[in-house]
């Protein structure tokens, strides 16, 4: 039984040091704020693309303790597909699903989210972001994950 139980961890470690990591050019979820901007130059990458796609506004960079906690990509829904086949290019286990929207003049929309959960965060992209010409790429941690779902959660029990 203690042979059973120490070669089952040593499976579950080896598939833990093999997990994919998340990577978007060259930045980690927990880089050091030094090392971002060693490898971009600033902390505002405000001239970063991904595939191509140049981003409308600056992106959102959050760190937490120093370290890279959050990474929003806002980019024009034209670059989306170049985005999500990048993406998957890299994490081919991305999932994606279609989903259906309502503009606030009544229009109907079909979009695409996709999403990838890995050791150390998420990697979300979603075409229409809000609005219908902004597509962003969303990495964040799994600690902020839990901490979006847990207010989520609240929002909807306060009424």
């Amino acid at each position: 039984m203690v042979r059973n139980l120490c070669a089952a961890l040593t499976l579950s470690m080896a598939a833990l040091a093999n997990a994919q990591e998340l990577e978007i050019k060259g930045l980690r979820i927990g880089m050091p704020e030094a090392e971002i901007i060693a490898k971009h130059g600033s902390i505002k990458l405000d001239d970063m693309t991904i595939a191509g796609a140049i981003p409308l506004k600056a992106p959102r960079v959050r760190l937490r303790d120093g370290k890279l906690d959050e990474l929003v990509y806002y980019f024009d829904p034209e670059d989306f597909a170049d985005v999500v086949a990048a993406v998957k290019g890299k994490f081919p286990k991305t999932k994606c699903r279609s989903s259906s929207y309502t503009t606030g003049v009544g229009n109907q929309l079909t979009g695409m989210s996709c999403r990838i959960d890995v050791r150390d965060g998420t990697l979300l992209l979603t075409q229409y972001a809000g609005r219908i010409d902004t597509s962003t790429l969303h990495m964040l941690s799994r600690e902020l994950g839990k901490e979006i779902s847990e207010w989520a959660k609240k929002q909807k029990s306060d009424i």
